[in-house]
C-alpha cells in the first residue's frame, strides 16, 4: 500500500506541476458539454474554479489526505455565489462538476501510464485517484448545493427587501427615478393596476401560488410585506374565487401611478372586512366599501348592529327569514307589494312579518331604515351570525 501511495503521489506532483495546461482543459471539456456556462460568458470564472478545484485535489493526493476530508477550494465557492447572481441554475453547475470530475479522471489515468506503463502498481495506483476523485465530488456536489441554496435565498431576500422599498417609496411619493424603479421591479406603471392584498390565516398556504390563481391576466407584480402578508399588482381582473386558508383584500382597477396607490388603499381597506371570516374570504372593495368603513373598530360594529337587530340576529330559520323580509323591504323602497313579489310571497304576509319585526324590535321600522339597512349589511358581511343568540 505504501509503495501505491508513493506513485499516487508522484502521478499527482506531475500533474500539479502542469496544473495550468491540466485546468486549461478541463475547463474545455466542461465548455462543450455544458453550453449553458459558455453562452453566459463565464469562461474566465469556469477556468479559475478549475484551477483551484485541481489544485485542491492534487495537493490533498500528495499529502495522503483522504477525499472525506476534501472541500471546495474558497475560490469555487465564490464563484457558486456569483453563478447565482447570473441565474445559473444548480443543475447547470452539477452538470459541470460531474463532467470536470470524469476529465480529471481520465487525465489521471493517462498520467498513471505514461509514467507507470509497466509497473504492475500502475492499475491499483488508477483506481485510487479515480476512487479519490469520485468520493471527493460527491462530497462536493452536497455542499456545492447548500451554498447555492443559501446564496439565491440571501439574493431573493435582498430584492424582496429592495422591491419592498421600492414600492413603499411609490406609495408614499412621487419619485423622480420611475423608469429604474419599473425596471427593477419588472412592472409598468403606466397602465391600470388591480391592486390585491393576501394574508394567511394561520394555515400553511403559498401566498404566490394562491395570487396568481386570482389574477387571470400575466403574473402580477409580488411584493412580500412580510411572512404572512403579500402585496400584489395586475392589470385585472381579479377572480372572485375561494382561495382557503387565505384573506384577500381586492381594490378597483385604476389608472397611473395614483392608480397604483389608491387600488393598494382599497385592497388594505377590503382585507379588513376578509380578516372577520375566521376561515378566510375574498373581499371585493366595490361589495364591502361600506363594510369596509364601519368595522375600522370591529368591536362597536358589533355593538351596533347588535343594537339594531336585537333578537333578528338569532341563528333560527325564523329569523333567517325576518331578516330576509325587512332586507327586501328596505331595498324597494319600503313598498310591501313590491317586497312580496321579490320574496315570492303575498303582501299580507310580508305585512305580516313586518309586524312581527317590529314587535320584536319593540320600535316601528320606518324611522330607522337606514340604520337597519346598514346593520343588516354588517349582519351579512361579518357573518355576525356566529356571534348571535339563539332563539
Amino acid at each position: 500500500m505504501t509503495a501505491v501511495r508513493d506513485m499516487v503521489s508522484k502521478v499527482a506532483h506531475d500533474l500539479r506541476d502542469d496544473i495550468d495546461n491540466v485546468a486549461r482543459r478541463n475547463a474545455q471539456a466542461i465548455s462543450l458539454q455544458v453550453p449553458e456556462l459558455h453562452a453566459a460568458r463565464l469562461e474566465e470564472i469556469l477556468l479559475i474554479s478549475c484551477r483551484a478545484n485541481t489544485i485542491v485535489v492534487l495537493d490533498a493526493l500528495i499529502a495522503g489526505v483522504p477525499p472525506e476530508s476534501v472541500e471546495l477550494s474558497a475560490e469555487a465557492l465564490g464563484h457558486i455565489r456569483t453563478l447565482v447572481v447570473y441565474g445559473i441554475a444548480l443543475d447547470v453547475v452539477s452538470r459541470a462538476y460531474r463532467v470536470g470530475a470524469y476529465d480529471t479522471m481520465e487525465r489521471w489515468s493517462k498520467a498513471v501510464t505514461d509514467r507507470f506503463a509497466t509497473d504492475a502498481k500502475a492499475v491499483p495506483t488508477a483506481t485510487y485517484g479515480t476512487r479519490f476523485v469520485l468520493t471527493w465530488m460527491d462530497r462536493v456536489l452536497a455542499q456545492m448545493a447548500h451554498e447555492f441554496k443559501a446564496e439565491d435565498e440571501r439574493i431573493t431576500r435582498e430584492r424582496a427587501l429592495r422591491q419592498l422599498a421600492d414600492v413603499r417609496l411609490l406609495l408614499s411619493s412621487d419619485p423622480a427615478n420611475l423608469t429604474s424603479i419599473e425596471a427593477r421591479l419588472g412592472y409598468r406603471l403606466a397602465g391600470k393596476h388591480q391592486a390585491v392584498v393576501l394574508r394567511r390565516t394561520g394555515v400553511a398556504v403559498d401566498l404566490a401560488h394562491a395570487a396568481r390563481a386570482l389574477f387571470t391576466g400575466p403574473t402580477p407584480l409580488q411584493i412580500p410585506f412580510d411572512d404572512s402578508t403579500l402585496w400584489c399588482w395586475g392589470s385585472g381582473p381579479v377572480r372572485d374565487a375561494e382561495v382557503p386558508g387565505v384573506w384577500v383584500g381586492v381594490g378597483r382597477v385604476r389608472p397611473g401611478l395614483d392608480g397604483f396607490r389608491a387600488s393598494h388603499a382599497e385592497a388594505t381597506e377590503a382585507l379588513r372586512v376578509a380578516e372577520l371570516n375566521p376561515a378566510g374570504a375574498v373581499a371585493l372593495i366595490e361589495n364591502v366599501a361600506v363594510t369596509a368603513l364601519c368595522v375600522v373598530d370591529p368591536h362597536r360594529a358589533l355593538e351596533f348592529v347588535t343594537g339594531a337587530l336585537g333578537p333578528l340576529m338569532a341563528t333560527t330559520d325564523a329569523a333567517q327569514r325576518q331578516r330576509d323580509t325587512l332586507q327586501a323591504f328596505l331595498e324597494v323602497g319600503g313598498n310591501s307589494r313590491q317586497a312580496g313579489t321579490r320574496l315570492g310571497l303575498h303582501h299580507n304576509t310580508v305585512r305580516y312579518r313586518l309586524t312581527q319585526i317590529e314587535e320584536l324590535l319593540e320600535r316601528p321600522i320606518s324611522p330607522q331604515r337606514l340604520e337597519l339597512e346598514l346593520a343588516l349589511r354588517l349582519f351579512d358581511d361579518l357573518g355576525i351570525a356566529t356571534h348571535a343568540p339563539h332563539a
